[in-house]
């Protein structure tokens, strides 16, 4: 749907992280799998305990084998951004705020996991939003900040120290930040639908046909019902 004028960026950025990041996720695994089964102390017996352990619910099932699944792959911590640039005349920031976040909803489970927007590094400002004054001159911060992270491809720095010399006035750099995908999940990221990798001009068209119903259908209703569908 872009327009010849119009530019949409999207950009990855990963930076690897040690094998103990899964340290961090192990309670997670034992509250599902303490969800999945009954408690031992609430059963009576053996046929009893082996009942708790098969009363499992599929979804809880998915989940904990998508989780233990997620965590046996190499992860990166990672940071996705998006710009769109046009002439002012024909700027749609809907376009932005709802086009391009959407098109990351179709990766969502919303039992599992799915994608929030960083609405603090969003350059959509308004005088009700926090500080609540001189909207215009935070937005066009917020804009020459975000355009020059994409240029330079910058990995936001993890010192205070580092956040705060790196900010400015009406501008402060605390609210980019990265988290951890696996890389199954960024290969999948990497894909995009874009004309690059789309395939559909060299898939070849299966023409439909119209057949008769097969012999020996069974219909329901009398002869008069049926003389209605010749």
């Amino acid at each position: 749907k872009l327009k010849p004028e119009e530019i949409v960026g999207i950009q990855i950025l990963i930076q690897p992280v040690r094998p103990e990041w899964r340290d961090e996720f192990k309670p997670v695994v034992e509250e599902l799998k303490a969800k999945a089964s009954l408690k031992p102390e609430a059963m009576a017996g053996e046929a009893l305990a082996a009942l708790g352990k098969a009363m499992r619910t599929p979804g809880e099932t998915e989940v904990l084998r998508a989780v233990e699944r997620n965590l046996s792959h190499p992860a990166f911590k990672t940071l996705i951004r998006f710009i769109y640039l046009s002439p002012k005349s024909m700027f749609y920031d809907s376009f932005a705020r709802r086009g391009l976040v959407g098109s990351f909803n179709q990766y969502a489970a919303y039992d599992m996991n799915h994608f929030v927007q960083n609405y603090s590094m969003s350059t959509r400002v308004r005088l009700w939003h926090w500080p609540h004054f001189f909207p215009r001159r935070r937005e066009q911060v917020r804009k020459s900040r975000l355009l020059l992270y994409y240029c330079k491809r910058e990995i936001p720095t993890k010192p205070f120290m580092g956040k705060l010399i790196s900010s400015y006035f009406m501008n402060w750099n605390f609210a980019s930040k990265m988290y951890i995908m696996t890389t199954e999940s960024l290969a999948t990221l990497f894909h995009p639908p874009t004309f690059v990798v789309l395939t559909a001009p060299h898939v070849k068209r299966v023409e439909s046909r119209k057949y008769a119903p097969p012999a020996g259908l069974p219909i329901y209703g009398e002869d008069r019902d049926v003389d209605k569908l010749k």
